[in-house]
């Protein structure tokens, strides 16, 4: 029981790691998700628009599970 709390904390801290960079640099996000496949590609204004609003949407999630703990 007690490994499987800590994975749990792990998982959330990683996830907590990646929506704050998102929220912060949605450009870092896109890289990591599309841009490494495409040689010299920027994102567009509104792929980025996109990302930090799913990130926000998946921070408030992130914040109602924790509090659900």
């Amino acid at each position: 029981m007690g490994q499987a709390l800590a994975m749990e904390r792990i998982i959330f801290l990683l996830m907590t790691i990646v929506i704050i960079v998102g929220i912060v640099s949605p450009k870092t996000i896109w890289m990591l998700r599309t841009g490494w496949r495409i040689k010299g590609a920027e994102p567009t204004k509104a792929a980025l628009v996109v990302t930090r609003i799913v990130m926000i949407i998946a921070a408030i999630i992130l914040i109602t599970m924790i509090k659900s703990f």
